[in-house]
């Protein structure tokens, strides 16, 4: 069986309508610095633009990145509502372990680029209570037997 991910506009437009039922007007970006991450927080302007949903504040780190304290700091001093770590599954579970190491506030998201045992292996337990947009493939055993996307 062969499965490609959603594409990232759809993945940032769900993430524009969780903020938008939240209340979340600024959202802080960590981002790969790969092409992975190029072009994500353009877009959540566009797609978040007309909610009055902005990005304030964007970081980067390498695809092979182990320390993240910089991107972290900067994150935490801009105060955003709402945080989204976008990056492949070891650098971003290392990420989202010094989110929560360094005391970053709001709440945290992370992209579908994540959605493997490599992610929680390196995230530990600061993934617990994690907000992630991942497709339906993830879950496809909990899908109901008529569901299309059980296939």
């Amino acid at each position: 069986m062969f499965k490609t991910a959603q594409n990232d506009k759809v993945v940032l437009e769900d993430i524009v309508d969780q903020a938008v039922s939240k209340g979340w007007k600024t959202i802080g970006l960590i981002r790969d610095s790969s092409s992975f991450g190029e072009g994500i927080a353009e877009t959540l302007n566009e797609l978040g633009g007309p909610h009055g949903i902005k990005v304030v504040r964007t970081e980067k780190f390498a695809p092979d990145a182990t320390d993240f304290t910089a991107q972290m700091v900067n994150i935490r001093n801009a105060k955003a509502d709402a945080n989204l770590i976008w990056g492949l599954p070891a650098p971003a579970g290392l990420a989202q372990k010094a989110y929560k190491q360094l005391g970053v506030t709001g709440a945290v998201i992370q992209s579908h680029g994540i959605g493997n045992q490599a992610f929680l292996d390196a995230a530990g337990p600061s993934a617990d209570g994690l907000t992630v947009a991942l497709g339906r493939l993830f879950v496809a055993d909990q899908l109901t037997a008529n569901d299309p996307r059980r296939r």
